[in-house]
Formats: structure tokens, C-alpha cells, sequence
């Protein structure tokens, strides 16, 4: 898999046609507003990537569709509260439609106290599993260093590596990680399955 810089900022970014971002050569390429997601994970493929991560407006346009029926793993970010976990049914149900697996990260949550979840956290926990809704056990608070991280054209890990930001983040990668690869492993057992009973 081609390797990553350790970080690049927008101004090493060179727009090209429309929908379409060009990195240097060393960085993937980057598909934006893109319909046909589906030949932009071709294309990742092609040049030996393990990883696509397609990130979508929360709304249910094509785009959006596109994106979780190709996605082996939905990962919905959903701050905690009424409104906002109401807007991600439809979502969920997308997902639900095309037996996708996906689960929701509270994102942008109150810090912990005392290691423990604010009072908000803990009912969007509660309703979400009232609704058999698969929630991450971790969250990402609200952290300036998210901003001023994004600001500087770095991730939180790159410009705080010890900050508890950049344990958030890391803990979320690690759980995707580890879902996607037993998502991977459970397809491939399947086809193993299905293929000695053919």
C-alpha cells in the first residue's frame, strides 16, 4: 500500500477538473461530489490502497445512497441530543435496507468528567439502545484542538499526539479497524461457504 506523507496541508492540494482533487503524486487521489463512488474505490484499489473512507453531507441524496451500498462498514457521527439523533433514521435505515453494518459515533459530546459521560451522552446512549441502534462506546467531545487542529491542516494526532483528542481519534480508528476487518472476514467466510457448496 503506498504510504502516506506524515501530513500535508491544503496548499499541497492542485484542483483539477471538477469533482476531482489531485494530491502529489505520493498522496491518493481525492473524489469529490462524486457520484459514481463506486469507480473511485476501483481506482483506489487499482493503485494498491486498503482504505477508502467516503465521507458524505447527512442527507439522503444519491451520493449518500451510493456511498452505503458500496460502504462495508456505515459509520453514522451523530452529536447527542433530540434533533440530532432524530436526523440520522434515515440513515440507519439505508443501511438497515441494504444489510449493511454500521453503528453510531457520538460526536462533538461534552467532555467527560471524572471519566465519567455527561448526563446528555448517557440518554443518546439509552435511546439509541432502546432502538437496538449499535452505538461506539467511545465518544469524540467537543475539543478545540479538533478546530485548531483542522485549521493548521493537520489531524489532532499530528499536531497534539498526546492530547486526549488524539486518543479520541485513536480509539475510533482502532474500533473501525477492528469492525471492518471481521465485516471483511465474515464476507470472505461466506463466499468460501457458498463457493464448496456450488
Amino acid at each position: 500500500m503506498p504510504k502516506l506523507p506524515d501530513s500535508f496541508t491544503p496548499a499541497d492540494l492542485e484542483f483539477g477538473a471538477p469533482g476531482l482533487v489531485r494530491l502529489p503524486s505520493d498522496l491518493p487521489r481525492v473524489f469529490t461530489g462524486c457520484i459514481r463512488i463506486d469507480r473511485a474505490i476501483a481506482f483506489a484499489a487499482t493503485d494498491g490502497y486498503e482504505w477508502v473512507l467516503v465521507d458524505t453531507a447527512p442527507t439522503m441524496w444519491v451520493v449518500v445512497q451510493e456511498a452505503i451500498r458500496v460502504a462495508t462498514l456505515v459509520v453514522i457521527p451523530a452529536r447527542p441530543g433530540f434533533f440530532d439523533l432524530a436526523s440520522i433514521h434515515e440513515t440507519i435505515a439505508a443501511a438497515r435496507q441494504r444489510d449493511k453494518p454500521f453503528a453510531v459515533v457520538l460526536n462533538a459530546a461534552p467532555p467527560k468528567r471524572d471519566d465519567r459521560e455527561s448526563p446528555v451522552v448517557i440518554q443518546s446512549r439509552n435511546y439509541l439502545d432502546r432502538l437496538g441502534i449499535p452505538v461506539w462506546s467511545g465518544q469524540i467531545s467537543h475539543r478545540a484542538a479538533y478546530s485548531l487542529s483542522l485549521a493548521g491542516g493537520t489531524s489532532a494526532c499530528e499536531s497534539e499526539p498526546g492530547s486526549t483528542a488524539a486518543a479520541e481519534i485513536c480509539a475510533l480508528w482502532s474500533a473501525i479497524a477492528r469492525s471492518a476487518e471481521a465485516v471483511q472476514a465474515a464476507h470472505a467466510a461466506a463466499r468460501e461457504k457458498h463457493g464448496r457448496a456450488a
